[in-house]
């Protein structure tokens, strides 16, 4: 009995240790960089052409980043005062759906603009 509930107890503090990555709700989408506006020194908002993966459709939808959000460009991270984005480069951005679905958490950029 005593075996039991230790094992309970022990399956118990697992799931509990696992459950904030379980509770991140992260989406990640691609397209094409539209524009930038850099008007703010802590925060870009990107326009990207995203095509809607049901409808084929494709429309422009805006994110933001902020000295917190990870930007790479190819595999090298860079710092969010120097990322540059260039028209019509592939990006790919990772948002937390359940804190905003605008801000993004991780940018990924081609290798080369």
């Amino acid at each position: 009995m005593k075996h039991l509930a230790t094992a309970c107890l022990v399956a118990a503090c697992v799931s509990l240790g696992s459950a904030p990555g379980l509770l991140a709700h992260e989406v990640t989408t691609r397209g094409t960089v539209v524009s930038v506006d850099q008007s703010k020194p802590d925060e870009k908002a990107i326009s990207v052409n995203v095509t809607d993966p049901t409808t084929k459709q494709t429309a422009a939808r805006t994110f933001y980043a902020d000295p917190e959000t990870r930007i790479f460009r190819g595999e090298a991270r860079v710092p969010f005062a120097q990322a540059t984005f260039v028209k019509g480069e592939p990006i790919t951005i990772t948002v937390d759906h359940d804190l905003d679905e605008q801000l993004a958490i991780e940018i990924h950029l081609d290798p080369k603009p």
